[in-house]
């Protein structure tokens, strides 16, 4: 058996085992897959192939003095690049580590080229071709002759793979080459800023002559690609030949003075140090607590820039810590796999360690709202009101939640990985925490369409009993934790880490 049909099966087999997706039997996969691949297809594919089909129109209406293929062809490179980003932040991960099959009779690098030519089977790239096939069918076909067509095809057939191919070479250079990451992210912004500065788009002023002639477009991209392919095999290999990089590093100095004092308040202090200290000395869950914070200034200028206010709900939902508390909450436990036992044995009350953990969140979330607090200043007053009425629910509800969620999610975490290296998966777990943003949600458009204060006092009102509830949120916690910690310890002896 070939190693891409070794890991094409095993792969498979992994989906049916997932206990993310349905409730870990055959049927209950193809269920849940079902409705996702349906989702899928109807908010992602379908809109895409629309905007593919319709583009003559809209490159005639946008820019009525060009020809369609020649402004498809100055706009194909940039539209990737605008993407890539969210390319590599939901991109998903190695889907399964490739350290237990290193005792097999097979070569490292067939095994590698086959662990990349899987990544091409995504959702990204399904999206990718959504677009690209009607394009061309509309846009380039009638415009050119058949073997121009066919080369641009190719040569976006190419950029797909150049595409595909960047977002693994950075996560790999994450990992192991961190010079690489942080090169490839100052180019970036230097080139964004000579494109604003210059106000020429060298990016444009590649992506056209270099699809407008087809076969120039081809050799680069195909070599981009193929060089791109040669460096992320020789990491999957090296990969292979050396033990994962250390999961833990040392903490700040004041950040240690911090938990120092925390210890000082009793059993629950203790437990919000241990959570401190190991929040900020495991890599991917300072990565976690990193990209829960960021997410308040990342939505607020996308917002602007594409409402050109900036002004708007949706950045409430992330910028009083709803960021930390979605990204973080479902590695609570999982994080912890590796000293699970002692944990669930240990003679102390669990209780405790409940509380501490939701006081750890909490102060996050106080921090995180306090790092955005900034950006209220370029808000209007209603959208100002409107968030800190929405950080008692976060404070007194979502945050005390976490602990509850994270006993529930059956999936250990490498904490020594990156953290844009896990797979997004869907979990009907983590479905109590998307309650609350709905609720969030429907407040903000009907208090957006009225401008009563009541619904202020309706959204503060349940954070504000969550808060006075805390023991009520530790305590069910803990219950869970002790319910499910036969299942638990099992699961997360058996499965692979994210």
């Amino acid at each position: 058996m070939s190693a891409l049909a070794l890991l094409a099966r095993n792969r498979f087999r992994q989906w049916v085992r997932n206990p993310l997706l349905g409730d870990g039997t055959l049927a209950g996969q193809i269920v849940i897959s079902a409705i996702v691949v349906l989702a899928v297809t109807l908010f992602l594919l379908a809109p895409l192939f629309a905007l593919g089909w319709t583009l003559p129109v809209l490159l005639e209406t946008l820019y009525p003095d060009t020809p369609p293929q020649q402004a498809l062809s100055r706009l194909l490179l940039p539209g990737f690049v605008a993407a890539f980003p969210v390319r590599v932040l939901f991109h998903a991960g190695s889907r399964g580590t490739l350290q237990p099959y290193r005792i097999l009779p097979l070569s490292r690098r067939p095994l590698a080229a086959a662990d990349v030519t899987l990544h091409f089977a995504s959702t990204h790239t399904l999206a990718a071709l959504a677009f690209l096939a009607p394009a061309w069918w509309q846009v380039i076909r009638p415009a050119t002759s058949p073997t121009e067509s066919v080369l641009w095809l190719l040569a976006a057939l190419a950029l797909v793979g150049v595409w595909t191919l960047a977002a693994l070479f950075l996560h790999a250079s994450l990992g192991r080459r961190s010079r690489w990451f942080w090169g490839a992210v100052v180019g970036s912004l230097a080139v964004g800023a000579a494109d604003v500065w210059t106000e020429v788009s060298l990016v444009s002023a590649v992506s056209g002559p270099a699809l407008q002639r087809p076969w120039i477009g081809l050799f680069l991209f195909g070599g981009t690609a193929a060089i791109l392919a040669r460096r992320v095999i020789d990491a999957r290999v090296d990969a292979l030949r050396h033990s994962p990089a250390s999961a833990t590093s040392r903490m700040p100095s004041w950040l240690e003075a911090i938990a120092h004092r925390l210890s000082r308040y009793g059993d629950t202090g203790r437990y919000a140090a241990l959570e401190l200290r190991r929040a900020f000395r495991q890599r991917r869950l300072r990565g976690l607590l990193i990209m829960g914070i960021l997410m308040g200034p990342y939505v607020g200028v996308i917002d602007q820039m594409g409402s050109g206010s900036g002004d708007s709900f949706l950045w409430v939902l992330w910028g009083m810590g709803g960021g930390i508390v979605l990204i973080y909450a479902p590695f609570v436990i999982a994080a912890e796999h590796a000293h699970l036992d002692g944990i669930i044995t240990a003679p102390a009350n669990p209780e405790s360690m409940m509380r501490g953990k939701i006081v750890f969140y909490q102060i996050g979330v106080l921090v995180c709202a306090l790092l955005n607090a900034p950006m209220l200043a370029f808000l209007s007053a209603d959208t100002v009101w409107f968030a800190l009425a929405a950080l008692p629910l976060v404070l007194g509800v979502m945050a005390p939640m976490m602990p509850w969620v994270g006993a529930g999610t059956p999936v250990p975490m490498d904490p020594g990985r990156s953290v844009f290296s896990f797979s997004v998966n869907t979990s009907l777990h983590t479905l109590p925490l998307i309650i609350p943003f709905i609720g969030i949600g429907v407040v903000a458009i009907v208090f957006d369409a009225t401008g009563q204060a009541f619904w202020l006092l309706a959204l503060a009102a349940p954070g504000l009993a969550g808060l006075a509830a805390f023991r009520f949120w530790a305590r069910t916690a803990a219950r869970r934790l002790h319910r499910r910690r036969h299942r638990l310890v099992r699961d997360l002896r058996t499965k692979d880490p994210l």
